[in-house]
């Protein structure tokens, strides 16, 4: 359970070293962090943020702390289906150690809540409430394969729908983040680099990560004169120094109109196909420039 000012949520032990999976909005602005591990007695331990995306809504921590903890096995969410029963663990309202059930009851592409649009999300309908997020979506196997993030409720209380990041995703997170640091967690998906020096500090910037674009939507007047056709493609609006987009010569003004052969009819297509590859990743991007078509190979970092 990790504290902040106000914050609360729960966290997956994903190392024996003291390795924290959870989300990004429970350690928000927070400047002193503890988390409680469960126990005989329980203990509080300090810990720092290692990596954080808030595209994903995912940090890691690490505990200030030599011991050793139990980790949890992480599983594979590519193979969840709708009706498979699941257990969700966190600390709603606080009260530690907490463990409901429900089934996947959806995968959504994208939901909006309070404003902000999601990506990739599996919907369950275990019930999940404030102070469970960051916690453990885990089947009947015992395997973690979701990260319990959000619920809709306009109420602020579950009515039903909640919502957890599948664990491949942070899987591919992780990965980015810390590299060949989690052997546990990276399950024998390949060995990764560090992010380069800088690109965290970016991650407040739509995109900063994986490509380093900041992209809007395009208006039927804006798709018209850009040459597309209105309902497709996206306005690249600012390109990041030291990114793969920088690098790969994606300009502003471009109109991106596929990734990966992905047609992209918006805004939150560009995020939605780019978080299902690795870092390392070439990928082809076809764009319209100053009303010529061409393509693109961008090389993910």
């Amino acid at each position: 359970m990790a504290k902040g000012f106000e914050n609360i949520g729960a966290g997956i032990i994903i190392d024996h070293r003291g390795y924290v999976l959870t989300n990004h909005h429970v350690v928000l602005n927070a400047t002193d962090i503890v988390v409680t591990v469960p126990g005989n007695p329980s203990k509080d331990y300090h810990a720092e943020v290692l990596a954080q995306d808030t595209q994903k809504d995912l940090a890691v921590l690490k505990l200030k702390t030599k011991d050793t903890f139990p980790e949890a096995v992480l599983g594979d969410s590519s193979f969840c289906q709708i009706g498979d029963y699941v257990i969700a663990i966190g600390s709603p309202f606080g009260m530690e150690q907490t463990v409901t059930s429900g089934i996947i009851s959806g995968k959504r592409k994208s939901v909006s809540i309070d404003g902000l649009i999601y990506h990739n999300f599996l919907q369950t309908d275990a019930p999940i409430n404030r102070g469970s997020s960051g916690g453990a979506l885990v089947n009947l196997n015992g395997e973690v394969i979701g990260v319990t993030t959000a619920i809709y409720a306009p109420t602020g209380v579950f009515n039903g729908t909640g919502f957890a990041i599948p664990i491949n995703d942070a899987k591919d997170f992780l990965a980015s983040a810390l590299g060949t640091h989690f052997p546990a967690a990276l399950d024998q998906r390949g060995n990764f680099t560090r992010i380069p020096s800088g690109i965290n500090a970016a991650m407040t910037q739509p995109m900063a990560v994986r490509f380093g674009i900041e992209a809007i939507p395009l208006d039927p007047v804006m798709a018209r004169e850009m040459g597309v056709r209105s309902g497709q493609g996206a306005l690249v609006n600012r390109v990041f120094d030291n990114t793969p987009a920088n690098t790969a010569d994606i300009q502003r003004g471009d109109v991106i109109t596929s990734i990966a052969g992905v047609p992209v009819k918006g805004l939150n297509d560009i995020s939605g196909i780019v978080s299902h590859f690795k870092q390392g990743d070439s990928v082809n991007m076809r764009i319209i420039r100053r009303g010529r078509a061409s393509e693109i190979l961008v090389r993910l970092w």
